[in-house]
């Protein structure tokens, strides 16, 4: 899958640039993707895992520091 591909690219990417500068925060960033992946996984019915709120405080905080 095309898509997939772009995700693990992305990650990888992700890991590289951010392991050595700020290894708790990588953690913690991947940490909360892995639960957004997660809740869509577990609830694809459910439209409220369909987006992510990028004004939530928690991705502001965890996930959108690490571009």
């Amino acid at each position: 899958d095309k898509g997939a591909d772009v995700v693990v690219r992305a990650l990888v990417a992700l890991r590289k640039r951010y392991q050595d500068s700020d290894p708790a925060g990588l953690t913690t960033c991947l940490q909360t993707l892995r639960a957004y992946i997660n809740n869509l996984a577990r609830n694809p019915a459910e439209a409220k895992f369909h987006r992510i709120n990028c004004d939530n405080g928690a991705f502001r905080a965890r996930v959108a520091p690490f571009d």
